[in-house]
C-alpha cells in the first residue's frame, strides 16, 4: 500500500493536491474537509445565535434598570 498519499492528505488538502494524487484517491479528501467546513459553520451558526439571545436579555435587563433609576430620580 502506498502510504505516500495517506500523510499527503493528513497533512492538507493543499498538499495533498500538490502532491499530484488522483482523483479517485482525491475526492475523498475533497470530501472531508467540506464536510468539515460546514460542521464547523453550522456550530459557529448555533454559537452566534447564542451569543445575540444572550445579548438581547442582557440589554433587557438594562433598559429595566434604566427606567427603574428615572423613577426614582422623579
Amino acid at each position: 500500500m502506498n502510504t505516500k498519499w495517506i500523510g499527503a492528505v493528513r497533512e492538507s488538502l493543499a498538499v495533498a493536491v500538490a502532491t499530484g494524487l488522483d482523483p479517485v484517491r482525491l475526492e475523498p479528501a475533497r470530501a472531508a474537509f467540506t464536510t468539515g467546513m460546514h460542521t464547523v459553520a453550522g456550530i459557529s451558526a448555533v454559537l452566534l445565535l447564542g451569543v445575540a439571545v444572550l445579548t438581547a436579555v442582557l440589554l433587557r435587563q438594562v433598559d429595566a434598570l434604566r427606567e427603574k433609576t428615572s423613577e426614582q430620580v422623579a
